[in-house]
């Protein structure tokens, strides 16, 4: 089996899986540098709720996010992103969400 033309599978440091297409590896350096497996591939970086939350940011750009703008300057973080962006990530803008943020980067 080609593991490079493949969907594979991950399962998280908390035993969640997931099966990701393998262009991923064109959107991520972290899934790009991973040593897959034929059956699934476990990251201890990881839990299943930080990667529902970044699956559910794949899936709304069909697995080709856009990026942030290097020119963002607005304070304001619906003008420095895509409103597809800002409907997965509107809710943690602002410094009471400051940690959880901290987890996804």
């Amino acid at each position: 089996m080609d593991l490079d033309d493949s969907p594979f599978k991950i399962k998280t440091s908390d035993g969640k899986e997931f099966e990701l297409p393998a262009t991923i590896a064109d959107v991520s350096t972290f899934f790009s540098g991973l040593e897959k497996d034929e059956t699934v591939t476990t990251i201890t970086k990881i839990d299943g709720p930080t990667m529902a939350f970044l699956m559910t940011h794949f899936e709304k750009h069909n697995y080709a996010p856009p990026g942030v703008s290097a020119k963002s300057y607005s304070t304001n973080l619906a003008d420095n992103i895509s409103k597809a962006d800002f409907e997965v990530v509107g809710h943690l803008a602002g410094m009471d969400h400051f940690e959880e943020v901290a987890k996804l980067a």
